[in-house]
């Protein structure tokens, strides 16, 4: 194996640093702030399967992911030291009306199918619905999604950092990167040669990948969050309605969220 350059200290360029140090490449991150700064640094942290239905090669693999998560985070942790919050606490969506019924009924009978007994996407009727739930949402009943999982980000990303940082990789924060190319990728503060590139940038990757798929390549879309105390979560599942999150931690704080802005002025 050779050496690897990855450009983003987020929560996917840690992942695979994490993974190719294991398969033998000496690993690199560069990061234009620091570890997890970016979007992957927020508070919502839902692990939150696609719906079962359409089936195709990227929905199967989120699944086989989501599955997996429950072993990995464990090994993560040991790793690190570092708590990461993970738990597979499984999802409520609310069903509002007889159309939503109608879907959440074909989405249950599919989800037999296609998650293969792994776990259910199962139809709560009004009158079993948790006490802890507002009943005017639950008219029609509520989804219980048990593949759903959450986990803490920033502590999920430090932890990532620190087993890599364990296992001989370098995690270099404060070096923004503004182009890549050939074998080297260049920045204010310099050039990094190696075998191969990973930009995990975020939003951030657009403009350096701009070069090779068109100025047109991709755009951002913004959340916005916020973390409570003062409410007990423990047995609690998260909830999901309307596009917004709402997800019960471990510490004790209950997260409140939503991505869905494609226009701002402040990033």
């Amino acid at each position: 194996m050779g050496e690897i350059v990855i450009v983003g200290a987020g929560i996917f360029g840690l992942a695979c640093g994490y993974e190719l140090l294991q398969r033998g490449w000496r690993v690199t991150i560069l990061e234009r702030e620091t570890v997890g700064s970016g979007a992957s640094g927020g508070v919502v942290g839902t692990l939150s399967p696609n719906v079962p239905e359409r089936w195709n090669d990227k929905k199967q693999f989120q699944l086989d992911a989501l599955l997996a998560a429950r072993s990995y985070w464990p090994a993560v942790e040991a790793c690190s030291g570092i708590p990461v919050g993970y738990g597979r606490i499984g999802r409520l969506i609310p069903i509002p009306d007889a159309r939503a019924l109608e879907h959440a009924e074909i989405r249950s009978r599919d989800a037999v199918k296609l998650w293969g007994g792994k776990a259910e996407w199962r139809i709560l009727p009004p009158n079993t619905t948790p006490g802890w739930v507002a009943p005017d949402i639950t008219a029609y009943g509520i989804v219980e999604d048990t593949l759903a999982a959450r986990l803490m980000p920033a502590a999920a990303c430090a932890a990532l950092a620190a087993c890599i940082r364990s296992l001989g990789g370098e995690i270099i924060e404060h070096w923004p990167v503004s182009d890549v190319s050939g074998n080297e990728v260049t920045g204010p503060l310099g050039r990094k040669t190696a075998d191969a590139f990973l930009v995990t940038a975020g939003v951030g990757s657009f403009p350096l990948l701009s070069q090779y798929f068109g100025n047109e390549f991709g755009s951002g879309v913004k959340g916005q969050a916020a973390l409570l105390g003062g409410v007990p979560t423990r047995g609690r599942l998260s909830i999901y309605a309307d596009g917004v999150y709402v997800v019960p931690h471990v510490d004790g704080t209950i997260a409140v969220g939503s991505t869905s802005e494609n226009t701002w002025s402040d990033a």
